[in-house]
């Protein structure tokens, strides 16, 4: 907070309440409920501002075998130039590797915020991965998150479809027979929260 107070100056709790105002305001057109969930490809970049904005606001971070992942990224056709860093191998290695990097310093600064979500995890065993998010949440279980898929709630993002065909494993390993041709990605490592958690820091937590 005080590398903030230093940023913003004498008004920083103004700035940060026009900060929140500015983005609830933007959002206003797709919430559609009391809760939204924001999944924003580069929301990390904004870790240590997210606390200070929304207080409340719950930081969970999915992440999934890397190869995996950015094999997804670079199938997909991505609206606006933002994310134009997935069209070439090895820029998109270069950009997710710099994302690992500040998830390491996040998770060392304020991991009790952080719930680590894994996709693997998550396909080895549902009900529990699912119990710990709503426990981190604050809400109660409710067997339909099992059935998430059936659930009508609008989903305005690029995954719509993958969220309505439910959970599966046909996205692991489809990266394999390509290995030849996508070598700058082959051999990005997982990221391993507790790995970082056993790491010194002098970085104070926020909670």
């Amino acid at each position: 907070m005080a590398a903030v107070r230093e940023l913003f100056g004498s008004d920083t709790d103004a700035k940060l309440e026009q900060l929140s105002a500015s983005y609830l305001s933007n959002i206003e057109n797709f919430r559609t409920g009391s809760f939204m969930t924001d999944k924003t490809l580069g929301n990390y970049y904004f870790l240590g501002l997210i606390p200070l904005i929304f207080p409340a606001a719950k930081i969970i971070h999915t992440f999934r075998n890397p190869v995996d992942n950015c094999f997804g990224c670079y199938r997909r056709l991505f609206n606006g130039s933002s994310w134009s860093y997935t069209y070439n191998l090895a820029e998109l290695a270069t950009a997710y590797t710099c994302y690992q990097d500040i998830m390491r310093h996040w998770q060392q600064l304020f991991a009790r915020r952080i719930f680590n979500f894994e996709y693997e995890g998550l396909l080895a065993g549902q009900q529990q991965a699912t119990s710990g998010l709503l426990e981190h949440c604050g809400l109660d279980w409710n067997d339909c998150c099992l059935d998430f898929a059936s659930n009508s709630g609008a989903v305005r993002t690029n995954s719509l479809g993958q969220v309505r065909s439910g959970l599966h494993s046909e996205g692991i390993g489809q990266w394999q027979v390509f290995r030849e041709l996508i070598a700058p990605i082959v051999s990005l490592q997982p990221f391993r929260p507790e790995e970082v958690n056993n790491q010194t820091s002098s970085c104070p937590d926020v909670r």
